[in-house]
């Protein structure tokens, strides 16, 4: 599968880039069936291929190859370099060595752990140099050093570890994700040896290339997701420790920055997450004064961080309930972001689309 890049643009477009000519054609069913049961038979196309589909050929078609791995064993320093070397947001967590898979560790995870070692000893509310890093009594210090890949396995508590059989078929494996609310599940095979790893946005991304027409034809809308009005949000004059926490008590890996009046200014994400452990771990062992940054309100903690790596604001990513699922996805995809706010007419957040929405819809609707 082709891999996108971030285009940079601060607003979703609408446009998507042309698909590989696909085998099948549906034009038919769209001329002899009213659309309501247009859409029916497409999405039972869309299902009916998936079930044909093993997990073996779905993540070999996966970009990126074989998995990027954490031992268990590996110190937190080791898993966040390991995550940030290789741009991505979690990886499968390996034990002994037989290499069984026993989890996953995402960034989220280790942010909530750095975070709650953050509350325990109140270095983000410290205004003067921190304990030196050397002093081996210091309770931070000791409480990191104490950390490995395993402790921090799903500290953020947002997802069950789940493995499949590569026999097994896409679209149970698009059921399980979406019914026990998972985002990402691990791919082993007959001899239960990790072969891949499948996420909510890779099975998404797969079933707009391989059944590219279907998704054409079905001509659903963002409004056919009937989403929930619940949008999780934080005042960008909280800190950012207070969004790092909602995060982990929410179970959702993003929120939505609002001003006084609620209007959405900003998104704070796994992604800034990243941003701000790069900066952090860039020197080992952890630098324990830049901690204090948790202690800012959250605007100047990502005009900080972003400014760390010399990336520019560009502030929330919205759609419209009109758009075409087809380019939600695609979009998704190209600006490298889970989630786009839906906004009424004076800025306020009043949903949210996100791939397991999407996905739901194409799977049980």
């Amino acid at each position: 599968m082709s891999k996108r890049q971030n285009s940079g643009s601060s607003k979703h477009t609408g446009k998507r880039r042309k698909e590989s000519n696909p085998k099948v054609s549906l034009l038919s069913i769209t001329e002899i069936t009213p659309p309501e049961q247009c859409k029916f038979k497409l999405l039972q196309q869309i299902r009916a291929g998936l079930e044909k589909v093993p997990l073996s050929e779905l993540t070999s078609m996966m970009k990126g190859g074989t998995p990027i791995t954490v031992n268990s064993e590996n110190s937190i320093y080791a898993a966040l370099m390991i995550l940030i070397e290789n741009k991505i947001l979690s990886a499968p967590v390996m034990k002994g060595v037989s290499q069984e898979c026993i989890g996953f560790v995402d960034v989220l995870d280790l942010a909530c752990a750095l975070v709650e070692i953050a509350e325990k000893t109140k270095a983000y509310e410290k205004k003067t140099k921190v304990p030196d890093i050397e002093d081996e009594n210091w309770e931070g210090k000791l409480l990191v050093d104490s950390l490995d890949a395993k402790s921090v396995t799903d500290f953020s508590q947002r997802d069950k570890f789940v493995k499949l059989n590569e026999k097994d078929s896409a679209l149970k494996a698009a059921k399980i994700l979406i019914d026990e609310n998972l985002h990402r599940l691990a791919i082993v095979n007959d001899k239960e040896e990790l072969i891949g790893v499948l996420t909510l946005s890779g099975i998404c991304e797969y079933i707009s290339e391989e059944h590219a027409v279907s998704m054409e034809e079905l001509e659903s809308t963002v409004n056919d997701l009937k989403l929930p009005k619940t949008v999780y949000t934080i005042k960008s004059t909280e800190k950012a420790i207070d969004a790092f926490r909602r995060m982990r008590e929410t179970r959702v890996s993003g929120l939505g920055v609002v001003d006084e009046n609620n209007n959405l200014v900003d998104a704070i994400s796994a992604s800034d997450l990243m941003l701000w452990t790069e900066w952090i771990a860039a020197g080992q062992p952890f630098i324990f004064p830049d901690i204090t940054s948790l202690g800012k309100d959250i605007k100047t903690f990502l005009e900080d961080s972003r400014a760390q790596r010399e990336i520019s604001k560009r502030g929330p990513l919205t759609v419209e309930l009109s758009a075409r699922i087809v380019d939600v996805i695609g979009d998704l995809l190209i600006e490298n972001v889970h989630r786009f706010f839906v906004v009424d007419d004076t800025n306020r957040p009043v949903s949210v689309v996100t791939f397991d929405r999407i996905l739901d819809y194409l799977i049980n609707n």
